[in-house]
Formats: structure tokens, C-alpha cells, sequence
């Protein structure tokens, strides 16, 4: 019976899965990566990536396909997938957790839609978490390798080495408690040097590109937002959760200890250094996992405990089945459409409101041919922005066809300075979430 849910479900999720990754557009965070590998030398590693705000290992993995321009988006978009596929593939044959709690798992938000799809850093995190998981009970045995696979769990996000941190901290413990003396020393030095390479990563890392709504704010309103009932249902929900977990982790003292270490750090850094998005909050359920993992691992547990928090992680599981907090820009860049419509008319002058459209960047630079193209105030490009008619005249060309790049399709106002006036003109809707206005500079009738 076990064997036919893993197969069913593996199966079923690579192809669901699969299918999505190919039909996806990547957004302005994927490609930005992509552009950054492409660019990046050896000796401007860091100030490339003090823009980005994420860590090498991903880089590094992307950059051969990056180089050499090979495949874009599918070589990042099936890498991403094959961390994610590898991850779900070790949660199914190492963890202690239930089968009918693993197929919920699986097919979550998180695991279906999320890191499966969108090719970003957290899959390969995720990945290293589980394979750290699965090393949890033995790795006394191999503590060198533990450290150094923490090493690069924790260089992949700061999502990642939250939780690699908290491992990290056990694995010290119980090499101290074990009197593995020389273990100790070695793998603290391995944390030393992890620890240094990160603040080198972090230090001096630019956040004033940051959305306003992304500033932190010290409140916790985002928390009632966990599920997709109302306020009201969240908290409830929410109480009888920590509550239930809580009560039920407690009785196994490093399982308590993950769970707790990480949510601390997550929620500090979510409401003092960044408010994050859905994919960041995701690493709450991760975590718990993590943690029903560990819990699972202790054969002095009773079976009926086993169970209690079996049947919470799958109910939780099934609420993370759907997400109403879908960024449409993340789902629905059409970045490749959008590019095709540039490539569609080569000479032409391409005015992009919003830094959303510089996904669009790595499809044009496949043809090898230069397309004129400008950000509209660029320093304020992630804000509302009204139309300033002397901003458009320095970047229109009178000799080139001009189109403005939207992320809205409500009507734009035609703008005069008294003598002369720009007329805008819908050109291309793409599915009332993207336009692009043609631009006419013409004399005032």
C-alpha cells in the first residue's frame, strides 16, 4: 500500500509539476538572477551580489548556462525543479513521517506550485535541509560531512541558513556531550569560517530597492493572512496550531529546540530587516516539518503522539493547498510575450514604467542585437508614478516608433506643456495585467 501512494504521488506531482515549470514565465527576480550569473566575474562577486541579497550557491550553479547563454529560461527553470523533484524524493524515502502526511506535503502550495516552479534559491536550500534531516540520526558518524553540507545549506539563503544555523547548534551539542573532542573542534572551525563568508555575503548589501510595502513594520497583521479564510478563522486556526504543535514537540527537547530557534530568527528578521513575501513566510511550514521530522526520529515517543501530530501536519498541509496571496507579476510575468512584442518591432524606443519588464532582458539578449530601451524615472520605478510630460520627451525618440510599458491597463491621459501634446494609444493588451501604449509627440491642435 505504501509503495502504491509513493508512486502515485510521485508520478502524479512530476507531472503536474513539470508541466507548470514549462509554462512558466520567470519574473524579475529570476532573471535578474540569471543576468547577475551571466555578468558576474570572479572579482566583482560581491558587489554583484550585495543587489541581489541572496547567497552564492545558486549563482554558482545557474552560471555555466548563464555563460554561455544556453537555454534560457529552461536550463535555470529545470535545474530549480530537479532540486525540488530531489527534495521530494528524500522526504518520500528517508523521513519517519507518515506516507498520507508526505502526500500532502507534496502537494501543497509550497512543493506544487511554489519552489517546483518558480526558479529561485530556496529549492536548493530545501534541498540540502532534507538531506540534513535524512543524515540527522547518523550524523555522529560523519560530523565532518555534516558541517560541510551545513556549510552549504546556509550559502544558498538566509531562508536556509536560519535552519542550518539551528542545525548546526545541535550538531556542536552533541559532538560536546559525546566527547568527540576532535569532531568538535574541526566542525566549529568549519561554522567559523561559514560564518565569515556569509557577513562578507551580507555586509554592505543594498535595500533600497525594497518596495515600501516591504519595509518592515512592526506589527504581526501579516500573520493572520497564513490561510485563506478570514482574520477571524486565521487566529483561531493559528492558536489551536502553535498550541497543538507545541504541546506535542515539547516532549521531545531538539525537535522543540528547531522549531523554536528558527521561528524566533524568522520572525525577528520578517519584522526588523525585511517583511518578505508568501515564498519567504513558507520556511514557518518548512521548519515544521523539520521538526515533526526530528520528533519522529525519537523511539521514546509513543506511537499515539506520533499520530496526534501526524494528523495536525496534514491538515495543516491541506490549508496550504491553495494560497491567496499570489504576486501576479511572479505567476504572470510574460516576460517571453512581452519580449517577443520588442523583438517584433527592433526598431523601435521601449519606455518600461516598472522594473517588472526587465524580465524581459535575457529573452532579447539571446539575439544578440541591441534594442533601445529606457526606465521611466528608474530611482522610483517599484512606486506609483504619475506621467510627467517632460520626463517622456527626453527619453522619446522622433525617429524610431516610441511604446510605454505598463504594469496596469486603465487609460493614460494625454500630456501637453501648452504647445505640444503626447498622445497614448493602446497597443497590445496582454490579459488586462500588462499594456503597451504606442507614444505620439505631436503639435497641440
Amino acid at each position: 500500500m505504501k509503495n502504491k501512494i509513493f508512486w502515485i504521488c510521485i508520478i502524479f506531482w512530476t507531472l503536474i509539476t513539470f508541466l507548470r515549470m514549462l509554462m512558466h514565465q520567470p519574473w524579475l527576480d529570476e532573471s535578474n538572477v540569471w543576468m547577475i550569473a551571466k555578468n558576474m566575474e570572479f572579482g566583482s562577486i560581491l558587489s554583484s551580489l550585495k543587489y541581489e541579497g541572496h547567497f552564492l550557491i545558486w549563482f554558482f550553479t545557474i552560471m555555466p548556462f548563464a555563460k554561455f547563454n544556453l537555454g534560457y529560461p529552461y536550463s535555470m527553470l529545470f535545474i530549480n525543479w530537479l532540486f525540488c523533484f530531489a527534495a521530494i524524493l528524500i522526504l518520500w524515502l528517508y523521513s519517519p513521517i507518515n506516507h498520507w502526511a508526505k502526500a500532502c506535503i507534496s502537494f501543497s502550495f509550497p512543493f506544487l506550485a511554489c519552489y517546483s516552479v518558480v526558479a529561485r534559491c530556496y529549492s536548493i536550500g530545501i534541498f540540502f535541509i532534507f538531506i540534513l534531516l535524512a543524515m540527522y540520526k547518523d550524523k555522529l558518524k560523519h560530523p565532518i560531512i555534516y558541517a560541510f553540507l551545513i556549510l552549504l545549506c546556509a550559502n544558498t539563503s538566509l531562508m536556509a541558513a536560519i535552519g542550518a544555523f539551528a542545525l548546526g547548534l545541535i550538531l556542536l551539542f552533541e559532538l560536546y556531550k559525546q566527547k568527540q573532542n576532535k569532531d568538535l573542534w574541526t566542525c566549529i572551525g568549519v561554522f567559523l569560517f561559514c560564518l565569515i563568508l556569509l557577513i562578507i555575503q551580507v555586509s554592505g548589501v543594498d535595500k533600497s530597492h525594497i518596495p515600501t510595502g516591504q519595509i518592515p513594520i512592526l506589527t504581526l497583521d501579516w500573520t493572520l493572512k497564513a490561510f485563506i479564510f478570514n482574520k477571524i478563522i486565521n487566529l483561531i486556526l493559528l492558536i489551536l496550531f502553535t498550541v497543538g504543535f507545541g504541546v506535542i514537540l515539547y516532549r521531545d527537547k531538539k525537535s522543540f529546540f528547531f522549531i523554536a530557534i528558527n521561528y524566533i530568527l524568522l520572525f525577528s528578521f520578517f519584522q526588523f530587516v525585511y517583511a518578505g513575501n508568501f515564498w519567504h513566510h513558507y520556511f514557518f511550514y518548512i521548519y515544521l516539518i523539520g521538526s515533526c521530522w526530528i520528533f519522529m526520529l525519537n523511539e521514546n515517543i509513543s506511537c499515539a503522539w506520533k499520530k496526534y501530530i501526524t494528523v495536525l501536519l496534514c491538515i495543516l498541509s491541506v490549508l496550504f493547498v491553495i494560497e491567496n496571496r499570489i504576486d501576479i507579476s511572479v505567476y504572470h510575468s510574460n516576460s517571453r510575450i512581452l519580449a517577443e512584442f520588442i523583438k517584433e518591432h527592433p526598431n523601435s524606443k521601449s519606455i518600461f514604467l516598472s522594473k517588472v519588464f526587465l524580465a524581459t532582458l535575457p529573452y532579447l539578449e539571446k539575439e544578440n542585437k541591441k534594442y533601445d530601451i529606457s526606465m521611466y524615472n528608474s530611482e522610483n520605478a517599484n512606486y506609483d508614478i504619475t506621467l510627467n510630460f517632460e520626463e517622456i520627451k527626453k527619453l522619446y525618440k522622433s525617429n524610431k516608433e516610441n511604446y510605454l510599458y505598463i504594469n496596469s491597463c486603465a487609460p493614460i491621459p494625454n500630456l501637453t506643456d501648452g504647445k505640444k501634446e503626447l498622445i497614448f494609444t493602446l497597443d497590445k493588451n496582454i490579459k488586462n495585467i500588462y499594456c503597451v501604449y504606442k507614444i505620439e509627440f505631436v503639435g497641440k491642435k
